[in-house]
Parts: structure tokens; C-alpha cells; sequence
């Protein structure tokens, strides 16, 4: 399949998380806050490095506000 400039394709992935457990009982749940990158739980799952440094910052904040650092 096309959209005019670049070839799609499609495939299945499977991949679930604790927190939908967590997120039912009622506790607010933060869920997919990672590093950018494609084909989540598969064989050519990656992650986009240049995007490591900003997720690491994000994650450091949001702990230290958590925690009352």
C-alpha cells in the first residue's frame, strides 16, 4: 500500500501492560512514557537513541516531583 510517497505495510503486535491492573483498581496510571522508536515487542522492536536523553530528563523530573526531591 502506498500513500502517494511512501510504501506502508502492516503487521500484528501483541503487548499489554500491569497498568491496565493498576489503572482498575483505581489508581491514575501513566502508560507508554518511554523513548520513541517502532514495532513495540516484536523482532525488530528499536528505539530511537537521540531521543534517550529527553525521555531520561522527563523521567528524572517527574520522580523528583513524585518524591518531593
Amino acid at each position: 500500500m502506498t500513500d502517494g510517497e511512501n510504501i506502508l505495510s502492516f503487521c500484528a503486535i501483541t503487548g499489554g501492560s500491569d497498568g491496565n491492573f493498576i489503572a482498575a483498581a483505581g489508581t491514575p496510571v501513566v502508560d507508554g512514557m518511554g523513548p520513541q522508536g517502532g514495532y513495540a515487542h516484536s523482532l525488530d522492536e528499536y528505539m530511537q537513541l537521540d531521543t534517550f536523553k529527553a525521555w531520561v530528563t522527563t523521567l528524572a523530573w517527574s520522580l523528583i516531583g513524585v518524591c518531593g526531591g
